[in-house]
């Protein structure tokens, strides 16, 4: 199986479990979209997958429950690969801050949208990627700095370390 295969094989994967996991209806997923190594070419045959999911909340929860956001980590397979679940409202608030582990998805071309929010998706996130991720430069440099020092503070391999600090030299550029 091509990479580019396996990726998108492992994405149908994550949306299949999170959609039985959180009990999501069809209508409520946008998208997921893949996150980490593989965006910058330093991923290796072991490397696990890890994604990022963007969801809409029910029409009732919307007009009910406003303060109850679907924020979800979510752990899958053997390698524990992660499946951040976030509500569209959140995602958004996220690439307001510039919060760089939310702006990298933009740029990502392993995603899968829902062919229902596939155009406006487009319109509004994607052809605007550029745009997002220089909303506010004084944010964006500082997100990226925090992201630096929590990655020099975390325990793990060098080689992780290394990876994170090639992704945030990337993004500032």
């Amino acid at each position: 199986m091509k990479t580019k295969e396996k990726y998108f094989k492992r994405l149908n994967e994550h949306i299949a479990y999170a959609r039985e996991c959180l009990n999501l209806k069809d209508e409520q997923i946008v998208g997921i979209f893949l996150y980490g190594s593989q965006n910058y070419g330093t991923d290796s045959k072991d490397s696990d997958v890890d994604s990022h999911m963007i969801v809409l909340p029910t029409f009732e929860d919307f007009c009910l429950d406003s303060k109850n956001l679907i924020s979800k980590e979510i752990l899958f397979g053997e390698q524990k690969e992660h499946i951040n679940v976030k509500d569209i409202r959140l995602y958004r608030e996220n690439l307001l801050k510039q919060n760089i582990n939310f702006v990298e998805t933009l740029f990502t071309e392993y995603f899968i949208l829902n062919p229902m929010y596939a155009d406006l998706f487009e319109k509004f996130f994607l052809q605007e990627k550029e745009a997002i991720a220089k909303l506010n430069m004084r944010r964006a440099i500082m997100s990226i700095g925090h992201q630096a020092i929590h990655t020099l503070k975390q325990k793990g391999s060098e080689d992780k370390k290394l990876y994170n600090g090639h992704r945030l030299l990337f993004f500032l550029q």
